[in-house]
């Protein structure tokens, strides 16, 4: 078996231009895996999968204690596979998912606690999105998932200051609050909607590298 995997990830940054109120904060990531499956000297199962996202934020600091802002999100992937023709099994054919996703929110950041350089803080906010999803098998397109999102959140934050000018950020899912409803555009005709509450406390604080998001802040 062989197997190849990069991951590129820009941390998140923070300016602040003097003593001006406003902030801007955000990150990118990239994954590429490729993987194949060699078996008495003929390779198979041949699968591939590119994601990339992209998370721009813009704040503003109403005192020492509180902020807000808007931020976005963009995420896209696609993962290929090439299997046996169910009509002809000796003809491999390439089947392709594609996922495309963005997000909105407008968000309240209050600082909870300090000890000396350390900071607490929690992010709640409200948003709203969309996550599509779809199959291409050979030349066939399968539309699966166009659903809509609006929904409320709330998550801690860890800041510490290494120096006056840079501090380190981490938000951490393992302990999250969210309620958001959906609905799923099947076809023109049909529709599914539902309503999903999510709690999330995990004593295991780090159980894959999603759990904590870790950025850099630059203070000018």
């Amino acid at each position: 078996m062989k197997k190849i995997c990069s991951v590129f990830v820009i941390l998140i940054a923070t300016i602040v231009a003097g003593k001006a109120q406003f902030f801007v904060e955000g990150s990118i990531g990239m994954y590429l895996d490729k993987s194949d499956y060699e078996r008495y000297g003929i390779t198979d199962n041949l699968t591939s999968s590119f994601s990339f996202s992209i998370s721009p934020l813009l704040g503003y600091r109403l005192n020492d204690n509180i902020a807000a802002g808007i931020k976005t999100r963009f995420y896209r992937n696609t993962n290929n596979r090439f299997i046996a023709d169910e009509d002809n099994p000796e003809v491999t054919i390439e089947v392709e998912h594609r996922t495309r996703d963005w997000e909105l929110s407008a968000f309240i950041r209050n600082k909870l606690w300090r000890m000396e350089k350390l900071f607490i803080l929690v992010e709640s906010g409200i948003y709203i999105g969309n996550h599509f999803y779809e199959v291409k098998k050979g030349t066939k397109i399968i539309p699966n998932t166009d659903r809509f999102i609006v929904g409320i959140y709330a998550l801690p934050l860890i800041s510490y200051n290494l120096t006056d000018k840079f501090s380190i950020i981490a938000k951490c899912s393992f302990l999250s609050l969210d309620f958001h409803t959906f609905s799923d555009k099947i076809s023109e005709i049909e529709v599914h909607k539902n309503k999903t509450f999510q709690f999330n406390f995990e004593t295991v604080f780090l159980r894959s590298l999603s759990d904590v998001q870790i950025g850099l802040i630059y203070n000018f």
